[in-house]
């Protein structure tokens, strides 16, 4: 039987830009929703009073979701690890109705 801890490794990397950047799991979700490529998300650099329209990462995550979403944030906030969770279960049942089959 499989690890029930075990994190598939399609996760990993949106684990660790929510722990590097200091987001929410509502944050990962709105980027993962938003298409987001994970290897290309990084901090802003410091505000710069030049540049007044540069935001934070959170905050740039919440401005792209309300204009494509037309709301703030989605209905039902999942983490990475229940979604890893499912995704195991999921292939777990799929191995035992194949497992069936035979």
């Amino acid at each position: 039987m499989a690890n029930p801890k075990r994190i598939p490794n399609k996760f990993k990397p949106w684990i660790t830009i929510r722990k590097k950047f200091g987001l929410s799991h509502a944050h990962v979700q709105m980027a993962r929703e938003l298409g987001m490529d994970v290897k290309r998300i990084r901090q802003p650099a410091k505000p710069d009073p030049n540049m007044p329209g540069r935001l934070p990462l959170n905050k740039y995550i919440e401005k792209l979701y309300f204009a494509r979403f037309d709301k703030a944030q989605p209905d039902e906030v999942k983490t990475m690890e229940d979604l890893a969770a499912e995704h195991l279960a999921r292939r777990a049942a799929k191995k035992a109705a194949r497992d069936e089959e035979e």
